[in-house]
């Protein structure tokens, strides 16, 4: 997976953020909606981010293994890292 570190530093992100975004809105009443609803599109696209990759992830491995030209891996066990 080639942007683990960027789904997962953005999922901690939005962890750490949406119970205090959520706590501003609605019992300090110092915030708005606004504040919640942008920090859920941050953890949406954080978990955009993360099944791309791992379908990515998962197609390579597949190509590797039945076409793998240059690196003659066709047929062979691939483990990815």
């Amino acid at each position: 997976m080639r942007y683990a570190f960027l789904a997962f530093s953005v999922l901690s992100y939005s962890a750490l953020l949406g119970p205090a975004f959520l706590h501003l809105w609605i019992y300090a009443g110092s915030g708005n909606a606004n504040f919640f609803y942008a920090i859920t599109l941050v953890y949406s696209l954080a978990q955009i981010i993360l099944v791309g990759d791992a379908l990515y992830a998962m197609v390579r491995v597949d190509w590797e293994q039945n076409e793998g030209k240059g690196l003659d891996l066709k047929g062979k066990q691939i483990v990815q890292i």
